[in-house]
């Protein structure tokens, strides 16, 4: 079974490196996942890019990466907030 390599970008380390740890573990689950299958269909932001999501939900976080078919890579590029308010 062939596997890509994780790289970050030095921004992407550092929002990282910030999350608590509730959070980065939650990610580090589902980028070990992508490791092995990288490019799924459902989670790509765009036709033109290589680049997919992985959305927490219940947190309301969004890491996006990038994937290098031809060096196996998968570059995590940014790791996002969205929050949502309910209005009562």
């Amino acid at each position: 079974m062939h596997t890509y390599k994780l790289l970050f970008l030095e921004q992407a380390l550092n929002e990282y490196k910030q999350l608590i740890p509730f959070i980065a573990r939650e990610f580090k689950i589902h980028i070990k996942r992508r490791l092995f299958a990288a490019t799924i269909k459902s989670e790509k932001l765009d036709v033109r890019m290589p680049c997919y999501k992985i959305k927490l939900r219940h947190p309301g976080y969004r890491l996006v990466y990038m994937v290098n078919e031809e060096e196996r890579t998968v570059t995590i590029v940014c790791i996002t907030y969205h929050a949502y308010f309910h209005l009562v």
